[in-house]
């Protein structure tokens, strides 16, 4: 078994991190009628930041991935699936990143070996790019 090091948990302290910034972004951020994301504090919307939409006028595969989080974490599934049905995949990985990551942090605080579920973490890869890439042509076909 390989000794774990300092280095190890960093990694694992970033994505838990990274997810849970996420998460509470999606809880404190709202979407308006219109669509637009709002930063309740200063009622302004964010700027539309899609630049394949800027410059195409199409949506990307991903369009719709923010507005889908943060629809989800305020319990409106319906439209979450209206802006992006991807996302609610994306939405699971980043929310199990929660407890994946803490439990990996525990395992190396308690040197035990790391977890390391190659073979899932290429099928939910594999799967989120056929997703994406299913449902844009979906929308852009239809």
């Amino acid at each position: 078994m390989k000794q774990a090091s300092a280095g190890d948990t960093t990694y694992h302290w970033v994505y838990l991190i990274l997810s849970a910034i996420v998460l509470a972004l999606a809880v404190a951020l709202e979407v308006s009628s219109e669509g637009r994301v709002i930063v309740p504090v200063l009622g302004s919307p964010l700027p539309e930041s899609c630049v394949f939409k800027q410059l195409t006028g199409l949506g990307c595969p991903g369009c719709g991935l923010t507005r889908c989080f943060i629809c989800l974490m305020h319990g409106d599934i319906a439209r979450a699936w209206a802006f992006n049905p991807s996302g609610f995949l994306f939405f699971l990985i980043i929310a199990g990143q929660v407890p994946y990551r803490m439990i990996q942090i525990w395992r190396i605080r308690h040197r035990l070996e790391q977890w390391h579920p190659v073979t899932i973490s290429t099928a939910i890869g594999c799967s989120l790019g056929v997703s994406l890439i299913a449902q844009w042509i979906w929308r852009t076909l239809a």
